[in-house]
């Protein structure tokens, strides 16, 4: 080969290689650029109440609940820590692709040391294709991975004084990412009977390959930091089946983690699907938060040494206050 030729294609790699050297570092400025640099929704956070525990003193939380909608709506932090003194939170978003449950508990492993987490069933089972799985979980994946994407929209309404400012993470949950819900639809029945759910489609015990690839690598995060990980189901009317808590059993031995079943003991818990729910069955309300809260309470007594912190001046101090403003806000509806 010709010298001439030699320095022709080292020329051509050399301006790929300041091609994307250059795109890259501008990808890394508008990143930093887009990226909300304040936990609020007004600041573009992407779900607040769920990011809210980037504002929790560091090394203060224990114990972790984690998924979609059914979590946020059936654990009581702030009841857990009246009740035995101990410090959870609940980072759960709507809808929530399993893969984004993984990306938040590292994040929370950035500044807490949890001992004990708990998934929430729901983000296990699904009624769609793995394909679909798949495409979710993909752009979950490019989300998280690349902030521009989720944030390229804050061009709109940020200002430049925010472009390149520090990161404040200050906004606390008032609920401990619990979301409060003081108003009740009933289901048609006091009890739930099984097997239920809305649709044939809810109720197939499948468990997607896509699903058992993001659950595993929680489970791996778990053991990597000396974490208890632990499967609980929500009771609820729409993916309520037989066969599906058969598979979530099978599934959970194999992993070596219990699952807790709270629907199959949902009389033990008390609930009643007159009051306790907030839309017909699917998703529990204050008052049934509270109920799985005290059981789930008595779970963690009796099976993990989770400490009582209330005896720490400082943090006590702190998880008093929001318990003492949790109550105001929904303490008449709990009577």
């Amino acid at each position: 080969m010709k010298k001439s030729k030699i320095k022709s294609y080292l020329l051509r790699i050399i301006k790929l290689i300041c091609f994307f050297g250059i795109l890259g570092v501008l990808l890394y400025m508008f990143q930093c650029m887009y990226y909300p640099k304040y936990n609020t929704k007004e600041k573009g956070i992407y779900d607040q109440n769920a990011h809210a525990f980037y504002a929790e003193p560091e090394n203060s939380l224990d114990v972790v609940f984690m998924g979609n909608s059914e979590a946020y709506s059936a654990f009581s932090p702030l009841e857990l820590w009246n009740r035995q003194g101990v410090t959870s939170y609940v980072v759960a978003q709507g809808a929530s692709a399993i893969c984004e449950i993984n990306h938040n508990l590292s994040e929370l492993l950035k500044t807490q040391k949890p001992k004990l987490v708990f998934l929430e069933a729901d983000v296990i089972l699904s009624p769609h294709s793995d394909k679909m799985l798949l495409e979710k979980n993909t752009e979950s994946e490019l989300e998280t991975n690349i902030p521009l994407v989720r944030y390229h929209n804050r061009w709109k309404y940020m200002s430049p004084s925010e472009w390149f400012a520090p990161v404040e993470y200050t906004w606390k949950s008032p609920s401990k990412g619990q979301m409060i819900i003081s108003y009740s639809q009933p289901y048609k029945s006091r009890e739930l009977e099984l097997p239920d759910g809305a649709d044939e489609k809810y109720k197939n015990g499948k468990i997607s390959p896509v699903t058992k690839y993001y659950v595993e690598k929680i489970k791996s995060v778990c053991d990597s930091n000396n974490i208890k990980l632990a499967i609980v189901i929500i009771p609820n009317t729409l993916t309520g089946s037989v066969k599906n808590y058969n598979a979530l059993q099978r599934y959970a031995d194999s992993l070596g983690v219990p699952l807790l079943n709270l629907q199959k003991d949902a009389q033990k818990v008390g609930l009643d699907w007159t009051r306790d729910t907030r839309d017909g069955g699917v998703h529990l309300n204050t008052k049934g938060a509270y109920k799985v809260t005290m059981y789930i309470g008595d779970y963690i007594k009796n099976n993990y040494d989770i400490p009582d912190r209330r005896n720490e001046k400082d943090l006590a101090q702190l998880w008093d206050m929001d318990f003492i403003s949790y109550r105001k806000a929904v303490g008449a509806y709990l009577k």
